[in-house]
């Protein structure tokens, strides 16, 4: 991304996908995230013409309450324990109750400690990434080591850090010291489905139909919260692949009862995370200016008047299902 905000070149590398060896279960190999890292960064600067020494500063994004366990070299000791694992959600209800930390993810915060206990992974098992506290990407995640003074961390979104890219500059190409700005990120544990109704007259159509207009109904109760609160939803904005879809911004208009707008760029958490790059570079002074420079929105989709009305109806079906099933998956 340049100064104006253009997108001056992109390149994506595919990597294993997760395992689930039990259900509840969800791992990734860390070394399959850095492989592909080796692959797109250098792919990006021969797209965009660039070398290394061209680069400001890296921005970076990912999913939050993960849990990566090295040993004292750096050296992976397991498959990493990624954010939708749920092995142990009935010690982080167990834990939630007892300790009462007022994080924003009460689960998750708990969940990392519960599942390091429950696969028996070394003590002396730490996490880090190089010169790089992981941790910067989930504050309240790791307030779970701050309980006696909730202080929570030392560490903020958009911390710079220097010196970060020594060791990785030969796979990248770029140039070894480089400005690293922590990104953002943010996902949450627990989530479940259920398929209520399928009969056998209902088509791939159909199932591929209820899974969006369910995941946009989740998506939802935020809303009905700000409704209840008098707090008024001036905008709502779609990023990330998921966005390019007309079908699914329709969806998600009419499920909101709210139009929705797409930015320019559609890259998402990767452009957000190389805003906060600009920011750490001094490019532009704050993220709030940096947003008002270079965010721009491209397009609008309004709800469908006729597809209000049945959507509303589903909705509140939505939400019995969701109570009458809620405890069966707690169980």
């Amino acid at each position: 991304m340049d100064q104006d905000g253009c997108v001056v070149a992109s390149a994506t590398e595919e990597h294993a996908p997760f395992a689930s060896p039990q259900i509840g279960w969800v791992e990734q190999q860390p070394d399959d995230w850095w492989a592909a890292c080796t692959t797109a960064v250098p792919r990006a600067l021969e797209r965009a013409g660039l070398q290394g020494d061209d680069i400001a500063c890296l921005g970076f994004s990912g999913q939050m309450h993960g849990a990566v366990m090295l040993d004292e070299s750096g050296r992976v000791v397991r498959p990493a324990l990624i954010w939708c694992d749920v092995r142990t959600d009935h010690q982080c209800r167990e834990l939630t109750e007892k300790i009462r930390s007022g994080t924003a993810h009460p689960v998750d915060l708990q969940s990392r400690s519960a599942q390091l206990h429950a696969d028996q992974v070394p003590v002396g098992a730490r996490k880090r990434t190089g010169q790089l506290e992981a941790g910067s990407l989930g504050h309240a995640a790791e307030r779970l080591c701050s309980l006696p003074t909730h202080r929570g961390s030392r560490h903020r979104h958009g911390g710079c850090f220097r010196d970060s890219v020594a060791g990785c500059a030969a796979a990248t190409g770029l140039k070894a010291g480089t400005p690293v700005v922590a990104g953002a990120g943010d996902q949450a544990a627990g989530a479940r489905g259920a398929f209520v109704g399928l009969t056998a007259s209902h088509t791939r159509a159909d199932v591929i139909r209820a899974i969006l207009e369910g995941v946009a109904s989740s998506l939802r109760d935020p809303f009905s919260i700000f409704g209840e609160m008098s707090v008024p939803v001036k905008s709502v904005r779609l990023g990330g692949g998921g966005a390019r879809s007309a079908l699914w911004r329709q969806i998600q208009a009419d499920v909101y009862g709210h139009e929705v707008e797409m930015v320019e760029a559609e890259e998402g958490a990767a452009y957000g995370a190389a805003l906060l790059a600009g920011v750490g570079a001094r490019m532009w002074p704050s993220v709030d200016e940096a947003c008002a420079s270079v965010v721009r929105v491209a397009k609008r989709v309004r709800p469908n008047a006729d597809a209000l009305a049945t959507l509303n109806k589903n909705y509140a079906a939505y939400r019995r299902v969701y109570r009458a099933t809620r405890d069966v998956f707690a169980d």
